[in-house]
């Protein structure tokens, strides 16, 4: 087995231990898990931003994952107290990528879109590969596996809102509360060779609750993506560091896929009741894969016209998952929608998105 191949094994089963030790949280906490995301097949996750970063991910057609320390909370990666909870800074390294459950919160259009945006939302829900590409890559080389420097088994993952045993007032689950989760962890095998510190990125104080969030982390506590990094600046003049993220695997070229297979693809993502996602393979004929496969859905229409969301949706690998795209509320929403909409039919793997405008009534104040 080749040391690349053996490392995205393991990979695979640290995704599925940290999987599994956020819901074995979620499920000890009852009264958390209430509101708390509880994953499935058919979820999504919204990335709310401003008109000129969406357009500039829609058109570069990837993501960026910033240095977790540069995020909106001071205690990022500040472990919150309690016995092995010691209040001390986390000495890792890691680059995120944040996202909501939720796609239509005020307070987050406020706070992220505050002159006029719009939530991404993105089907990501399945663990799949993620490129994460070298300092060459803005030079667009015709082959995209020329610039990927780092693969990755990943997918997003809910944090775990905490709050200090006095904050009454704050959701999320008390600093004792887990102490004594870990205590009991401490003598369980079901999370593999996970550290504490692999957990860590998930943990996030409880004021920032409202978001909802879940996250993609890649780690570069062993400096592997330091070649990757770039650094960008922000409108104060500081610098922060991030990696480009795309989604997918461009080093392979997947065979053709036939007219037979193409049907079965589609009548299965049609019957299934879990997870309704075609996913076409990268290669030179995805294009026509495409067509074919959005002809034959077509041709389905009836299963999902009462029920829209049942609608399967399409996938094209090395591209980004984008669904739908929801703009944010604005007195020129109905026009950002159809510029958007119409930037996404020039491209074809986003010619399926569904942009709508919120329904939120919400004006900035003028006083």
């Amino acid at each position: 087995m080749s040391k690349e191949k053996d490392s995205s094994i393991l990979n695979q089963k640290k995704l599925a231990d940290k999987i599994n030790f956020v819901d074995s949280i979620l499920d000890a906490n009852p009264y958390f898990k209430a509101k708390a995301f509880r994953r499935n097949a058919t979820a999504t996750f919204f990335h709310y931003t401003t008109f000129e970063k969406l357009f500039l991910i829609l058109e570069n057609d990837e993501l960026w994952a910033s240095l977790s320390r540069f995020s909106n909370d001071r205690t990022e990666d500040t472990l919150p107290g309690e016995s092995w909870l010691e209040e001390t800074s986390y000495s890792g390294d890691n680059y995120i990528i944040c996202f909501s459950n939720e796609g239509n919160l005020l307070s987050q259009w406020r706070g992220y879109c505050p002159t006029g945006g719009a939530t991404i939302e993105f089907d990501m829900m399945d663990a799949h590969t993620y490129s994460l590409l070298g300092p060459e890559s803005e030079k667009q080389p015709k082959n995209g596996s020329d610039s990927i420097r780092k693969r990755y088994w990943n997918c997003p993952i809910d944090v775990i809102y905490w709050k200090k045993e006095h904050e009454a007032d704050v959701f999320g689950i008390p600093t004792q509360r887990l102490n004594n989760f870990f205590k009991y962890a401490e003598n369980r095998s079901s999370w593999g060779n996970l550290q504490f510190s692999d957990m860590i990125p998930y943990f996030k104080n409880g004021h920032f609750f409202e978001e909802d969030e879940a996250r993609l982390v890649f780690d570069n506590s062993d400096g592997a993506l330091d070649e990757c990094i770039k650094f960008r600046k922000l409108s104060n003049g500081t610098m922060v560091p991030y990696v480009v993220v795309k989604y997918g695997d461009t080093s392979e070229d997947h065979a053709d896929i036939r007219d037979r297979e193409i049907k079965n693809m589609v009548e299965a993502a049609v019957e299934r009741t879990d997870s309704k996602t075609i996913r076409i393979p990268y290669g030179k004929t995805q294009v026509a894969t495409f067509r074919k496969v959005s002809a034959v859905l077509e041709t389905k229409k009836k299963a999902w016209e009462l029920y829209p969301k049942r609608k399967p949706n399409i996938i094209c690998d090395g591209h980004l998952p984008i669904v739908g795209i929801t703009v944010s509320p604005a007195p020129n929403q109905e026009y950002q929608r159809e510029v958007i909409e119409r930037y996404c039919r020039s491209k074809y793997w986003l010619q399926n998105v569904k942009v709508t405008c919120s329904p939120i009534p919400y004006m900035a104040p003028t006083l």
